[in-house]
């Protein structure tokens, strides 16, 4: 299973949940600080949902193909 390099970074000022689920049972979840980048690998196909924490409990704030986060090789900022 090929993977893809891919990159998110936490532009909101608050601490998020970072959830990545793909084919194959692939998943992969991880608190990111607030401007902090995450870099990882996810197969083709896999989404990227971003949560938070609301008044009300968890919040689904987006959903991102992890395709549009690729990144190069080298490169440290998220496509």
């Amino acid at each position: 299973m090929s993977r893809l390099p891919c990159g998110f970074r936490n532009t909101s000022d608050r601490m998020v949940i970072v959830r990545c689920c793909g084919p194959q049972e692939f998943y992969l979840e991880r608190v990111v600080f607030p401007f902090e980048l995450l870099s990882f690998e996810a197969p083709l196909g896999s989404e990227l949902e971003i949560w938070t924490h609301g008044l009300g409990g968890p919040e689904l704030l987006e959903t991102v193909a992890a395709a549009e986060l690729m990144i190069e090789e080298g490169d440290k900022r998220p496509a």
